[in-house]
């Protein structure tokens, strides 16, 4: 308790260096979490995407042809069916479009309204963990049956008919009817694996378009513990298997299939270098990611080093007095260290604070949602990334590591030198 009052002493004797210190660690504390936050968010498993960890995606390939030309399209389900069919180490395989489609929807009597579209599949429902307010999804069965079902997000229940007890009521999408048949929580556009505003099923007709013109993604759920290389190295070879078959010849005149290291981790689709046509190269966003990560918390230590050097030079007397008293180099150090570990620890805290509200009110800087913006029916709150997105005890964990880091660099090396003056030349300093 007296090492404590002496450390707030000191630091009360010291305002402005104390303060123009906090300051600089909350800035550094700030830059780095807000950083860290952009790029947790795309990876974050938070519902309904909570096994985002085990997900991996087929999403496109390209078709090399006769006399040198070449198409980019998405999976067609013979496609799907050729390369992520029956996968060992695969826990279950979903199909959603590949794109999400504006349509207008409208109820018996009311106005269109514009609003986002997703097809899938059955098993769509049962890889993500969708909250369902009412009802349940549709089935195989329904599928199979081409039975016209619809499952709408809360706020477009709300929008269109005023209530989320919709169930069993009919949807025009389109100039279509659909039977409603579940309500779901809304889900964030930033998770945009499972976002869009109503979803339908897959019909018969949409498994059966030719090869070369696909507009699915199959999304491969691992089982614990299968690696992305064993899943890859299945593909590889089933794509190898297909283009020795179409060096045979065929009547699509196509001589080469390229799919660019696929299935994809949400790591690697998220990393902005997957398109059909490129390897995606995730550890080199990694790396970089580490060497921005290290600049933000090297460069403000080095200015806090010269401030607490500065701060040390005020009371080299003192520690010239301690030293004549008998007082140890450790003990010496501990005490600058824990000094500046309260004034790192203070501006973490409000870097951390500070960090979460920017993350909250600049979501749109951060992320592309000038589309979802313009659609009506969405409400405005669901668009910026929520506090369990953004804050994680790995997060956290993170902030107190780098406050860590930060009093150790800044305050390390000043301490020690400062330990190591003798006191008959500490004390004869500050009589000069």
């Amino acid at each position: 308790m007296n090492y404590l009052k002496q450390v707030i002493y000191e630091m009360k004797h010291q305002k402005m260096m104390t303060w123009v210190s906090i300051s600089g660690t909350a800035v550094a504390i700030f830059l780095v979490m807000a950083f860290f936050m952009a790029e947790q968010v795309k990876t974050v498993e938070i519902a309904p995407e909570t096994d985002r960890g085990r997900i991996w995606a087929g999403t496109g390939v390209e078709f090399r042809y006769e006399h040198g030309s070449s198409s980019n399209t998405s999976m067609s389900y013979e496609l799907i069916e050729k390369f992520y069919g029956n996968l060992d180490g695969v826990e279950m395989r979903a199909l959603t479009g590949s794109w999400l489609e504006p349509v207008d929807v409208q109820v018996k009597g009311g106005a269109p309204l514009t609003v986002y579209k997703r097809g899938t599949d059955d098993n769509y429902w049962k890889i993500f963990d969708f909250t369902f307010l009412q009802g349940s999804p549709y089935t195989a069965a329904d599928i199979k049956s081409d039975v016209k079902k619809v499952v709408l997000t809360r706020s477009i229940a709300r929008v269109l008919f005023k209530s989320e007890e919709v169930v069993g009521r009919k949807l025009n999408i389109s100039n279509e009817e659909y039977t409603i048949c579940g309500v779901i929580e809304d889900v964030n556009p930033i998770l945009n694996n499972s976002f869009s505003q109503i979803y339908i099923p897959f019909f018969q007709s949409n498994y059966e378009t030719p090869m070369t013109e696909g507009y699915m993604i199959a999304l491969l759920k691992a089982k614990p513990g299968v690696s992305g290389e064993h899943l890859k190295k299945q593909v590889e070879a089933r794509y190898a298997t297909l283009n020795e078959m179409l060096k045979k010849g065929n009547e699509r005149g196509i001589t080469e299939v390229r799919y660019y290291g696929q299935p994809y981790s949400l790591e690697e689709m998220s990393s902005g270098t997957v398109s059909t046509g490129s390897y995606p190269d995730s550890t080199k966003g990694r790396r970089l990611r580490w060497i921005i990560y290290g600049l933000l918390i090297i460069l403000p230590a080095i200015n806090l080093s010269c401030m607490t050097k500065g701060r040390l030079r005020y009371r080299i007397s003192e520690i010239g007095v301690r030293r004549a008293f008998g007082a140890k180099r450790k003990e010496i150090i501990r005490q600058m260290l824990g000094e500046n570990m309260i004034i790192t620890l203070v501006g973490g805290g409000i870097g951390l604070i500070l960090s979460l509200i920017f993350m909250r009110l600049m979501a749109s800087f951060f992320f592309d949602l000038s589309e979802v913006e313009s659609i009506n029916g969405f409400d405005a709150y669901a668009i910026t990334p929520d506090l369990s997105m953004l804050f994680t005890w790995s997060s956290f964990f993170i902030a107190l590591g780098a406050c860590l880091v930060l009093n150790i660099l800044s305050a390390g090396v000043p301490a020690w030198r400062a330990s190591r003056v003798e006191p008959a030349i500490a004390i004869s300093k500050s009589n000069k």
